[in-house]
């Protein structure tokens, strides 16, 4: 409403001929979030499942449900799948640097990569992994891309980056373009925007707790008042074990990656309760 703008409302009887009213103008509301489907990913739901074909590996399911929102363009409602998704090309690696320089990069599980809304990663240990998404614009004939400019061309569902500068070859001419689809390619090359999220990754690390409780029970079957050597052990090594996760995550919370990669470290893998928590 603009209150500095009046309109005369004529008005019957005899003592008066108009009265001035603020001349009210409704304005169509729109909520919407950057076209990028939520640059923060608050709505990014995390799931850790167990991968059902190989007991080594642990699925890390990631799904976007907030997207582009408007009231036109958006029948499901607000954190509902938006039709208009495909508008860029999201590819999303995760990655893990270990203390000693170690580096590893990990693919996730074939998906659409403009329509997909959910990222499902095959890991094997804990540790400090670091969600890549990257976004890149969709490619448009007879358009001109600069030199290290990404596209993603949907008819071989792929992602090219230009060799040259004023490029406005088709991405079959391998002599301009270039098929890209690893970390360093994408990392190197100007996309339309790169996400980055942290997770700890400590599934094998809880299932060792989950060991380490059950050898105590089972050790300890009066409480744990000391007279069992082997359940005293166990509970030092479930409170190391313990120790090791939370600080990792507060060292995640104030920034330090790299002190929560090496609390990580120590957790050993999940080979039994009753070895060594430090030679396991």
């Amino acid at each position: 409403m603009d209150s500095n703008d009046y309109q005369d409302v004529p008005l019957k009887g005899n003592n008066y001929s108009s009265i001035s009213f603020p001349q009210i103008t409704l304005y169509k509301a729109n909520l919407t979030q950057d076209v990028t489907c939520n640059t923060k990913f608050s709505g990014l739901g995390v799931q850790i499942k167990k991968n059902l074909t190989e007991t080594s590996r642990t699925c890390l399911a990631l799904t976007d449900r907030t997207c582009n929102f408007s009231f036109d363009e958006n029948p499901n409602g607000y954190g509902g799948v938006n039709p208009k998704r495909g508008s860029y090309a999201y590819m999303a690696i995760l990655t893990n640097t270990k203390s000693d320089g170690t580096f590893t990069e990990i693919a996730a599980r074939p998906y659409s990569y403009r329509s997909s809304l959910e990222y499902r990663f095959d890991v094997k240990r804990d540790a400090l992994y670091v969600l890549n998404v990257f976004m890149v614009q969709l490619f448009a004939v007879n358009s001109s891309y600069n030199v290290n400019v990404v596209v993603f061309e949907a008819v071989s569902n792929k992602f090219y980056k230009s060799k040259y500068n004023n490029n406005t070859s088709s991405v079959t001419d391998t002599d301009k373009w270039e098929a890209i689809s690893s970390y360093a390619s994408f990392s190197s090359a100007i996309v339309y925007k790169t996400l980055l999220y942290y997770y700890v990754f400590d599934v094998n690390a809880q299932k060792l707790l989950y060991d380490l409780k059950e050898g105590v029970k089972t050790s300890c079957p009066c409480g744990c008042n000391g007279s069992s050597k082997c359940g005293s052990d166990l509970m030092k090594k479930y409170t190391f074990v313990l120790a090791s996760i939370n600080n990792a995550c507060f060292a995640k919370e104030l920034g330090r990656m790299a002190e929560a990669q090496c609390f990580l470290e120590k957790i050993p893998i999940n080979c039994s309760p009753y070895v060594s928590a430090f030679k396991c």
